[in-house]
């Protein structure tokens, strides 16, 4: 899923009634993270520039503090999109600190929203699921050219492999 789709899903999620999910889905992507990552980011999972000033303009998001990564230890990820950081100052000021950013819960519900919104634009037969923005974000940045180290450090692979896994099914898919 390109990022022109995540920010079109994104969108017709509000009115729907889902602003959350469209943000989950936004974080997602630009974060590269795993849905379950994304799924469960409570408002106090991160930190904006303006908390903590040698961020520079960045942000941060604490990944697994109450359930753990996939990596068995909780991890980070940087925040440098303005969108995010945007989005992110939105959240922290309508949300209570413990809340959940997205209340949905599991990720087959996650799925389901994927799939209404790729319904809704005729899009039914792609086959999104919640892995998707991940993999699409890879994907993305791997057509821009950009490293594949740092792709890999972006979206927290543990291994070459896996990662090459996602490229190569998007391009076949592509």
């Amino acid at each position: 899923m390109s990022r022109s789709w995540v920010l079109l899903f994104s969108c017709w999620l509000s009115p729907v009634g889902q602003p959350r999910i469209g943000a989950i889905l936004l974080i997602q992507y630009i974060q590269c993270m795993r849905p379950s990552e994304a799924l469960n980011l409570f408002v106090d999972h991160f930190l904006l520039p303006e908390e903590f000033p040698p961020l520079e303009h960045r942000g941060v998001f604490f990944l697994g503090p109450r359930s753990g990564t996939k990596a068995g230890r909780p991890q980070h990820s940087l925040v440098e999109d303005h969108l995010i950081l945007f989005l992110l100052r939105h959240i922290r000021r309508t949300l209570s600190a413990g809340e959940r950013i997205c209340t949905l819960r599991p990720l087959s519900g996650y799925a389901i929203w994927i799939e209404r919104a790729a319904a809704f634009f005729g899009l039914s037969d792609v086959g999104w699921s919640p892995h998707s923005p991940r993999a699409g974000r890879a994907s993305d940045l791997t057509l821009a050219n950009r490293p594949f180290i740092e792709i890999r450090e972006l979206g927290r692979w543990q291994c070459d492999r896996t990662l090459r896994q996602y490229l190569d099914i998007i391009g076949v898919a592509g």
